[in-house]
């Protein structure tokens, strides 16, 4: 064969290649499902720049004007000023909303509700979740610790609320309103939001779509298929978890459910029911710890990588599952993921109803399907989403516990109800604070434990010789100063306040406000708020089931915390 021919040959045969391939590429660039994934690119780019700003830190000093917003607006003109003058960028906590907002204002575009397709289900949808974080942000107990009620902030929340049923413009404020609102509880202390924050993931998630909406390729499908797959990789996240956690399995073959319930049940759930009663009800319920343990796993967690993705009259079911979970954590240990609850039965609702051909589009898409599993696969290095991983733990049989005991100028002691330290009363009743102690100690938040061996050891303890024994051995000191100084500052100031008013101010909230995340109710008198208090004394209570009867071992007083 000549050079000349080979060439040409060669040439022939590049030239069929490249045909081929323009050709291929062609027909698969005009496929809905690669439309569909560049959309959902696109979407998630966005939300991966502007999801932080939603979640900027707040500073203290904010939440101690008498109203949040306006001190954000100052803030953030001052911040604007000194970055001018300095020539170094600033990125305001409120007014970042204004220049999204104003660009679809000048765009002319229909961004209603009506602008979207099947968009009074969709509205709806958004609607429950709003109408979820207006309750819980503007019926939140009156903060005795800042001393500020913030009620211009809270009505303002709730016009937002009605202004976002009128236009999907007012989302994004509502969104960032309720963010700040939600957080107060977190000063001093901090505090965990996975409560809540998969809500406002999915809401930011929508607030940036709904800016995006001015392009005509965003759609309702986009939006709902990232919202759901936002949702669905908290599910995921924990799943991974728990099935990594400790030796292989261990969460699912050793962990003790029915442990959670012994230790609450010592803190005041279902509290009604008998000690006695309730040790028989847990005990015939652990014969059922694997199958709860690979139902939570299996079903709700892992499996919504494959549940979540099947033809809509079977997947729109994986939701209710998922709410199921939930139904049952109340139950069993008075954990209460209500706006979980609500936002998962919502789903169905959505994909059942209005939504239904919504979910029939995004089923249609077989290769976005697949672009699901990819995201909620690689979801856990919270790249795009913003998933809580690590959600795992065994729950071990001995639980520690912090209370509060109020010593009155008379010298006479009350014990105070964890309920009435709003609101941080979740956080109390939860009585993790083993860092205002040198002491050495066994267990984190009601009973849990990150430790297999400890988990174990605990789990074997049948007298309370045996517990001394494995706490001077193993117990670790949590011990840290800065925690213990805000704890400090955060029980004189509330204190403080509450002798000065003669009891917590504006208590008809309670009685519009939303449900509790930890129902507890321990029996017994508590501090009644008439007399004031003098001191605060921290003590420390072991309480552990010895596999028959539930032991509860003298308080041991800590320190005592002065009242000014």
């Amino acid at each position: 064969m000549s050079l000349v021919s080979f060439k040409e040959r060669a040439s022939e045969m590049f030239g069929t290649l490249e045909s081929y391939w323009k050709a291929a590429t062609g027909r698969v660039s005009d496929q809905p499902s690669i439309r569909f994934i560049g959309v959902c690119c696109i979407l998630l780019a966005a939300v991966t720049l502007l999801r932080p700003l939603f979640f900027a830190a707040i500073p203290e000093s904010v939440f101690q004007g008498p109203v949040i917003v306006w001190t954000l607006i100052e803030r953030d003109c001052a911040s604007i000023v000194l970055g001018a003058k300095r020539n170094s960028p600033q990125v305001p906590s409120l007014l970042f909303l204004v220049l999204p907002t104003l660009v679809v204002l000048w765009s002319k575009r229909d961004v209603s509700w009506g602008r979207w397709e099947c968009g009074k289900a969709f509205r709806n949808l958004i609607l429950v979740m709003v109408f979820i974080m207006a309750w819980a942000g503007a019926t939140f107990d009156y903060n005795m610790y800042l001393d500020r009620g913030h009620f211009v902030d809270r009505a303002l929340l709730v016009l937002l609320a009605i202004w976002t049923w009128r236009t999907p413009l007012a989302l994004p404020w509502f969104t960032l309103l309720s963010v700040v609102l939600m957080r107060e509880c977190f000063v001093p202390l901090g505090h965990d939001d996975f409560d809540y924050r998969p809500m406002f993931e999915m809401l930011i998630i929508m607030s940036i779509s709904v800016w995006f909406s001015v392009f005509r390729w965003v759609r309702t499908k986009h939006v709902v298929f990232l919202s759901l797959c936002s949702l669905g990789s908290y599910y995921f996240a924990a799943g991974v978890a728990k099935w990594e956690y400790g030796p292989e399995h261990s969460w699912l073959l050793e962990n003790q459910l029915s442990n959670l319930a012994m230790t609450n049940h010592s803190l005041g759930w279902l509290g009604f029911i008998s000690e006695g009663t309730f040790i028989k009800i847990v005990q015939a319920a652990s014969h059922m710890n694997v199958i709860n343990a690979g139902y939570t796993l299996f079903v709700v967690e892992l499996g919504v990588i494959v549940l979540m993705f099947l033809p809509p009259r079977i997947s729109r079911y994986y939701w209710l599952a998922a709410a199921l979970l939930h139904v049952g954590i109340f139950a069993f240990s008075g954990i209460f993921f209500w706006k979980w609850i609500v936002t998962d039965v919502a789903i169905f609702f959505f994909l059942r109803g209005g939504g239904l051909e919504i979910h029939k589009q995004i089923w249609a898409h077989k290769l976005g399907l697949l672009f699901g599993v990819a995201l909620l696969w690689f979801s856990l290095d919270r790249v795009y989403f913003w998933p809580q991983i690590g959600v795992a733990w065994y729950d071990s049989r001995v639980l520690e516990h912090y209370t509060l005991v109020g010593v009155d100028r008379d010298g006479e002691k009350h014990v105070i109800d964890p309920l009435t330290i709003t609101p941080f009363d979740t956080r109390f009743i939860q009585g993790d604070f083993g860092y205002v102690t040198r002491e050495k100690t066994l267990s984190r938040t009601m009973g849990t434990t990150a430790d297999y061996r400890m988990m174990t050891r605990l789990n074997n303890i049948t007298s309370d010789a045996e517990l001394v024994e494995i706490e001077q051995k193993y117990g670790r000191s949590k011990y840290r100063a800065k925690s213990k100084q805000k704890f400090d500052q955060l029980i004189a100031r509330y204190f403080s306040n509450t002798n000065r008013y003669g009891g917590r101010r504006h208590r008809w909230l309670a009685h519009i406000g939303r449900p509790d995340h930890i129902w507890m109710q321990a029996p017994g008198e508590f501090y009644d708020f008439k007399k004031p208090l003098k001191t605060v004394e921290v003590h420390r209570q072991r309480v552990f089931y010895d596999g028959q009867k539930i032991v509860r071992r003298p308080d041991q007083l800590l320190y005592e915390i002065a009242i000014p």
